[in-house]
């Protein structure tokens, strides 16, 4: 038996050192995160995605129901927001995603609440879309790895990972022969 390694990379920096449309998308997850229906988990999400195709910004909140299997993720409505607009092999750019307690209160630009190091940064820390989004947001990326993926830490510091690095071991459209 051989063991295999894999390393997770990604980036912790500042807002401000964004560029103009990547805090545009946190704005505007932050603003439809509002509208998160969530009355049994009080967990509200909002999600900004941007389209390769086109360059515009699509939003989607989580809108839980009580059969629970009906439940819709963020991302998910997100991208099929995206679809229903652009149409199918619609491909995204990157995305945004704001996530937390209802009642917690997201501050844009945020403040840093303590200065650490990119090795201060536990994996844990990092805010990230579930494993069935990452599966949905793996499909529209249409098999580009480098897509772009950003939270905000509780920190104040904004982190960044690719899909590639989230998603490590993918199964999607292509492993069934399928090209958009």
């Amino acid at each position: 038996m051989k063991a295999v390694t894999r390393i997770i990379e990604g980036w912790v920096g500042r807002f401000e050192d964004l560029d103009g449309v990547v805090k545009e998308m946190f704005y505007v997850a932050r603003e439809v995160r509002k509208n998160a229906q969530a009355p049994y988990s009080h967990y509200f999400v909002g999600v900004a995605g941007q389209s390769a195709k086109t360059g515009n910004i699509y939003r989607g909140c989580n809108v839980e129901r009580g059969s629970w299997t009906q439940t819709t993720h963020g991302e998910q409505n997100m991208l099929d927001s995206m679809i229903a607009f652009e149409g199918k092999g619609a491909k995204l750019a990157r995305l945004t995603l704001l996530a937390g307690p209802e009642n917690m209160d997201i501050v844009l630009p945020p403040i840093i609440i303590r200065k650490r190091g990119i090795w201060e940064v536990s994996f844990s820390e990092i805010p990230s879309p579930c494993g069935h989004c990452l599966q949905c947001i793996w499909e529209n990326c249409l098999e580009d790895g480098d897509v772009e993926m950003y939270s905000l830490l509780s920190t104040g510091e904004v982190a960044m990972v690719t899909i590639d690095n989230a998603f490590p071991l993918k199964f999607g459209p292509a492993d069934l022969g399928v090209k958009y």
